[in-house]
């Protein structure tokens, strides 16, 4: 295995593999990566078996430090569909030392969400274990399988019966302007801002016209809730789960909460609500959780694993095949 970083020579390269792998998604696209521009120094790896592509990682470094690209909400390795885990098992052990010979002193690796593989892909994950990481994160994300919802917390339906009476629509929209200033109001309530600058929030749709979806909540012609769907083969994620105070009044986030979950996303196989903690796994968004969960959305989890390059396992690594 020969791994290489990227460069912009590699960018059709990556995007062809990416679109045929086992677990990429549009969120690891060269377009999605670069909306950033310079504000993370990129590192991305391609790794090759002879001349063909085995796997891409997005990737940035900061100093002695080497990210799973810190402007994605997932990104480990992105692999071929044909890999097995022999052969990945080669694959990370010219990932490490492709990393100690450029003078990396840590990884810091979070994985991609089983959600969002079409075919499974943990082998990762176990390479890390056996390289000695230590699990130094974990984000919990609510999720839902749409063909197996548990029932809505009491509170949830009255919302949703009171939305009925008030006369609220659920529809998409483009409108990301007035959606966009639903948001900041709504965090400038707990002393923060979105990650996500209005330009930016705008640059990823018009990138990603198909895939980021705005779907909102109306009285008559004024937007009372919204939230963006990214939208992949098995799985949409929410993002931005935002209201306006009249629109808690009436219902309407509860409301284009069960239109997403029974009628819009049903045929997908998972959606997924978002991370309900903050600090990496540390503490609980009791009200953000509670939100969720009244939907029926129930626990997964998102490790983020840290390897000391100076100390890796290499004699459990090299065991591991004989």
């Amino acid at each position: 295995m020969k791994v290489i970083r990227y460069t912009e020579a590699n960018r059709s390269q990556w995007d062809l593999f990416v679109s045929k792998s086992k677990n990429g998604t549009f969120h690891v696209s060269r377009n999605f990566i670069e909306y950033h521009g310079t504000k993370f120094n990129d590192h991305s790896l391609l790794a090759f078996h002879d001349e063909e592509v085995m796997g891409v990682l997005p990737m940035n470094e900061v100093g002695s430090n080497v990210y799973c690209h810190q402007g994605l909400t997932y990104g480990g390795w992105i692999l071929s569909a044909e890999i097995r885990l022999d052969e990945f098992h080669q694959l990370f052990k010219a990932f490490l030392n492709y990393l100690i010979a450029e003078g990396f002193e840590s990884l810091h690796y979070k994985t991609i969400p089983y959600m969002y593989h079409q075919i499974p892909s943990q082998e990762d994950v176990h390479m890390m274990h056996v390289a000695g990481a230590v699990c130094s994160g974990q984000h919990v994300n609510p999720v839902i399988i749409p063909a197996h919802v548990p029932a809505f917390q009491e509170r949830r339906v009255r919302g949703m019966k009171k939305a009925v009476k008030e006369n609220i629509r659920i529809e998409i929209s483009e409108n990301i302007d007035s959606y966009y200033t639903i948001v900041e109001e709504l965090l400038r309530a707990y002393d923060a801002v979105p990650a996500h600058s209005r330009e930016e929030l705008v640059d990823l749709k018009n990138r990603f016209p198909n895939e980021i979806i705005l779907h909102a909540a109306f009285h008559e012609d004024q937007m009372l809730a919204g939230i963006l769907c990214f939208e992949t083969a098995n799985c949409v994620r929410f993002q931005y789960i935002a209201s306006t105070h009249q629109g808690k009044e009436k219902g309407a986030l509860d409301l284009l909460f069960a239109t997403l979950i029974r009628e819009t996303y049903s045929n997908l196989n998972f959606i997924d609500f978002g991370t309900s903690t903050n600090n990496q796994g540390a503490s609980l968004a009791l009200g953000i959780s509670q939100q969720k969960e009244g939907f029926g959305a129930r626990t997964s989890v998102q490790p983020i694993y840290t390897l000391a390059l100076n100390s890796v396992n290499w004699e459990a690594l090299n065991a591991f095949v004989s």
